[in-house]
């Protein structure tokens, strides 16, 4: 009788530590949380591949910000003067300003982009230009010269001439066209007078030198033809 009541009670204090531990439902307890740390961490993968979504926005910005550099640096206006050396100085009747090498600056009336020269008249009086001379090499001893048709500027005027060899799209157009490297224009009155003449060092494509208010010259994106530089 004692041995049995001996085996009864340890019987029931062995099941009392049993259900302590929790048992098997306890441990299906930590799988579903370690099943839901997975889920979290897949949770943080789907993060990170957020931020591998950011990151590629960040390039994006960063290719942003290289156009806006270069829409920066194609917009903004050269500056610095034109290298330009005058032979006679400028009165009355002077160069104003030229582009050398036009390719999408300035139209002409025709739809062609060409090489053009400003003529500003500085007088107090019209000037007529018919049988003035004007060249693109005025080192050259004679000058080869182009001879002006019935053309006049009024007084604080401006005068656009096309150097680009097509004389038979009017008066306003040369027998000749500008290098773009480098050289020279000179202009002459009716009687061989050298009025004006200037020589130049190569300078950008669709850039002007322009005889800015001061009477130096300097460079000008697309030019201003026609108007005050």
């Amino acid at each position: 009788m004692t041995h049995r009541l001996y085996f009864l009670l340890l019987a029931l204090l062995l099941a009392g530590c049993s259900g302590a531990t929790g048992g098997p439902g306890a441990s299906g307890d930590d799988d579903d949380s370690t099943a839901n740390d997975d889920d979290a961490t897949s949770d943080d993968d789907d993060s990170t591949a957020n931020d591998d979504d950011s990151t590629a926005n960040d390039d994006d910005s960063t290719a942003n910000d290289d156009d806006d550099s270069a829409g920066d640096d194609d917009d903004s206006a050269p500056s610095g003067p034109c290298t330009v050396t005058e032979s006679v100085p400028a009165s009355g009747m002077i160069i104003n300003e030229f582009m050398a090498s036009n390719d999408a600056a300035y139209m002409d009336p025709q739809g062609d982009f060409d090489d053009w020269i400003e003529l500003y008249n500085s007088a107090a009086s019209p000037i007529d230009l018919t049988g003035w001379q004007i060249t693109d090499d005025p080192l050259a001893v004679p000058p080869d010269t182009f001879t002006l048709g019935s053309l006049a500027i009024d007084a604080g005027e401006y005068l656009i001439l096309w150097a680009d060899e097509d004389t038979g799209d009017g008066l306003e157009h040369l027998g000749f066209k500008l290098s773009g490297g480098g050289e020279g224009i000179g202009l002459y009155d009716a009687s061989g007078n050298e009025m004006h003449a200037l020589t130049y060092l190569e300078f950008p494509t669709d850039v002007s030198c322009a005889r800015n208010g001061q009477g130096d010259w300097v460079q000008v994106a697309g030019g201003t033809p026609g108007l005050a530089n």
